[in-house]
């Protein structure tokens, strides 16, 4: 697949019974297989599929059945949080991408904004700029690529419950991408184990960019590397199947609706005009800046995953130090024991 053989790659993998028909339960089958994995061995899988849709009710499945189990404990909290979209640089820069009730906030430096400040977006000028909620006003065209863009919407949190974390913040030591457990609910936020490091932190109310961490789209899996990817999918194409299947160093396990259908409609090429679009919820760019939206969209992925590298070789660095300073405190006292 790595070639741009989508359809060939598909049919490999339907050979040695990895792509399964589902017919209705497609979605169903796919979160049962999840649940499994993750039973057998936590953190060893990942669940992807390409549309907003199917991820809610992936969502809504393995929270049920988390739910049964005992996994997810007490009362549910509904958190007004902020999803970030899938939009490229290039899509960041068409005003008509935005709507009020969205929510802005600078990656660099942008007038108007502070660093880390979410802020809404209440209308558009007849000038093309965003009109926000602090009074300033932004030129998508100058300015777009610069924002993070994210909607309110609202998750359910129950302890127990996974979340994935989608905004950096130095100060609690937390990465884009990353998965953490909810420990509590507390007063003024979230007590969660972070599955990166085994640290437990307080989210504060004010960091709202979390979603379910249960099924993600391909382009939030980038970064992302499990035992086994499993994509659940009524439609597949090339960069999306590329990306999700890529997730699994072992096996990649594919559910579809109906087999022929699919495999018989699947691109053998990854087509160069392919966006990371969130099927169903963004529109296409438009103007000449969607020539380049691929190759900022591969710097700003190359981006982040040079810092998530930075922080696990950090982490590893500090419990090798660790172990380190605690095995010669061991072994002095040990030779002060023996030279008394």
């Amino acid at each position: 697949m790595s070639r741009g053989e989508v359809r060939d790659g598909l049919k490999r993998l339907d050979a040695e019974g990895w792509v399964h028909e589902g017919k209705a339960d497609y979605l169903v089958n796919a979160a049962r297989a999840w649940l499994a994995a993750e039973t057998e061995k936590p953190g060893s899988a990942i669940l992807v599929s390409p549309t907003w849709r199917e991820i809610d009710r992936l969502n809504d499945f393995v929270r049920a059945e988390l739910g049964t189990r005992g996994t997810l404990q007490g009362p549910e909290r509904t958190v007004r949080a902020l999803d970030l979209t899938d939009y490229t640089a290039a899509q960041r820069r068409v005003v008509r991408n935005y709507e009020p009730g969205m929510y802005v906030a600078p990656i660099a430096r942008v007038p108007g904004l502070k660093a880390g400040q979410w802020v809404a977006i209440t209308g558009r000028d007849d000038e093309g700029r965003l009109v926000l909620a602090n009074g300033a006003k932004i030129a998508p065209r100058v300015h777009g690529a610069k924002l993070q863009v994210a909607r309110e919407i609202d998750v359910g949190v129950r302890v127990g419950d996974c979340l994935m974390l989608q905004a950096n913040d130095k100060a609690l030591g937390v990465i884009n991408g990353e998965r953490v457990t909810v420990r509590e609910l507390g007063p003024d936020g979230l007590r969660v184990l972070q599955d990166r490091t085994g640290r437990e932190l307080m989210l504060p109310a004010a960091y709202r960019t979390f979603v379910h961490g249960y099924a993600v789209t391909a382009e939030k899996s980038q970064g992302a590397t499990v035992d086994r990817a499993i994509v659940a999918a009524e439609k597949l194409d090339g960069r999306r199947t590329y990306v999700a299947a890529s997730r699994g160093r072992r096996a990649v396990e594919v559910h579809l609706p109906e087999k022929r259908a699919v495999l018989a409609a699947a691109r053998n090429a990854i087509d160069a005009k392919e966006q990371a679009l969130d099927h169903g919820r963004l529109p296409p760019p438009r103007g000449s800046a969607h020539r380049f939206s691929r190759v900022r969209a591969f710097v700003e992925w190359q981006r982040q995953h040079a810092a998530r590298a930075f922080v696990a070789v950090r982490d590893r660095l500090a419990r090798a130090l660790g172990r380190s300073r605690a095995g010669r405190a061991g072994a002095a006292q040990s030779q002060e024991a023996n030279t008394r």
